[in-house]
């Protein structure tokens, strides 16, 4: 968190998986209680809390994870494509519903969001489940302002370098 102490830093998140790189699982997802249908394929991916901040992702049902509540680890956040490809009703009724995951976790739906794209400007919407994991560190992802960027992006990498020694920016 030393690095949202520069003042261009916005927010800064860390995945699984980063827009454009693929999803962290793809298995199995029902509806819980869904006893006619048959599990639907689903993408996945572990973020942090402030990955939808950091991304700007809008939420048009519910809201993100918090850190003030400790039960959050026990929702998801879908988007609206998967709403319907899972039977979930409208976004408001969809919050009252439940995920069973692989054939065995059963998560909440805590918000629904936007469809945005997660692969390319071409691809169709895809069903897309974003799982809190607070400790993922495969990507990290920085929301900087306008000003300065090659400084700020700099002053990143010197940080990046720091706490990764070896490793490429």
């Amino acid at each position: 968190n030393e690095i949202l102490t520069y003042p261009e830093i916005q927010s800064v998140s860390s995945s699984a998986r980063v827009p454009g790189t693929g999803f962290s699982w793809h298995t199995s997802v029902i509806r819980e209680g869904d006893i006619k249908g048959s599990p639907t394929g689903g993408n996945i991916t572990w973020v942090d809390y402030d990955f939808i901040k950091t991304y700007q992702i809008d939420l048009i049902a519910g809201r993100s994870w918090s850190e003030e509540f400790s039960t959050d680890q026990e929702y998801v956040l879908v988007n609206e494509v998967a709403t319907k490809t899972y039977g979930l009703g409208t976004p408001e009724e969809a919050l009252s519903q439940s995920l069973i995951i692989g054939g065995g976790d059963t998560l909440k739906i805590l918000g629904i969001m936007k469809n945005f794209n997660w692969n390319t400007l071409k691809s169709a919407d895809i069903p897309i489940i974003l799982f809190p994991v607070p400790q993922v560190t495969s990507f990290f992802s920085c929301k900087i302002g306008t000003d300065n960027i090659q400084k700020t992006i700099q002053s990143i990498r010197e940080k990046y370098d720091e706490m990764f020694p070896g490793n490429p920016f």
